[in-house]
């Protein structure tokens, strides 16, 4: 008799080790993911802050008309633009290092920026393609 429960107690063991390893591997996996989306989305923020802010610096009468041209088709940047015209060197070195475990294509990750009326330096959508895996 107790041998069968010397049997389950193994099976039942065995089975929570298991499920305990799997909800930690899914969990690690899933907290890069966001960190990786938190991190590109940061840096396609400043991108477009600092565009925005360079934009209006050299042209300021007629930067509403480009942004409203671009607010039809959108500004595609790589995240290799991205990240050599703003200064991204941590971010990424996070986003490309064997040590953080995240290996993402800069130029398969793309965002798409769409400026919004009134144009401020606050006003745009971004469609994000993201292309990372651990």
């Amino acid at each position: 008799m107790f041998k069968k429960y010397k049997k389950l107690i193994i099976v039942a063991v065995v089975v929570f080790l298991v499920i305990g390893i799997s909800s930690f591997c899914i969990y690690k996996i899933l907290t890069k993911k966001k960190d990786a989306n938190t991190i590109i989305n940061e840096m396609v923020a400043m991108y477009y802050e600092q565009y925005y802010d360079d934009l209006v610096l050299n042209n300021p009468k007629t930067y509403p008309e480009k942004l409203e041209k671009a607010s039809q088709n959108g500004i595609k940047k790589t995240l290799f633009d991205i990240s050599r015209s703003v200064d991204h060197e941590e971010e990424y070195r996070i986003l490309n290092s064997q040590e953080s475990g995240i290996k993402c294509n800069v130029f398969n990750t793309i965002a798409t920026y769409y400026p919004k009326s009134p144009y401020g330096r606050e006003d745009y959508k971004v469609d994000l393609t993201i292309d990372c895996s651990e």
